[in-house]
């Protein structure tokens, strides 16, 4: 898959993100939200961006895992690139702005929050 389709991709599920998370503000914790169908269209286009498996038949088990580790990590490092360069668009987007937070400031929450994260 071409970068430009991997970044499509990545653009549709934040979008598909922001939107979820504020349907949640606005309709509450109790809401629900249409929840499922919500996680089956970010799935969705997640797999349509990972290519499919192509191990021959008559592979070795080791043979079939290299294969799949090589096809996978390169589609994941696509998809990782695309996060970053989107994200990265976005913080300075935001932060040209003079916030009172800035996006370092959300990450160094979010940090936090997940060191202290038990789930």
């Amino acid at each position: 898959m071409k970068q430009r389709e991997v970044r499509q991709r990545v653009v549709g599920v934040l979008t598909q993100g922001l939107e979820w998370v504020q349907r949640g503000a606005t309709e509450g914790p109790g809401a629900g939200g249409g929840m499922p169908s919500e996680v089956a269209v970010v799935s969705e286009m997640i797999s349509e961006i990972l290519p499919p498996l192509d191990i021959p038949g008559d592979a070795r088990t080791q043979q079939a895992v290299n294969q799949a580790s090589r096809d996978l990590g390169r589609a994941i490092t696509q998809i990782v690139g695309a996060f970053m360069d989107a994200f990265a668009e976005l913080a300075l987007e935001h932060d040209s702005a003079d916030p009172v937070v800035t996006a370092n400031d959300v990450l160094r929450r979010l940090a936090i929050e997940a060191e202290t994260d038990d789930s």
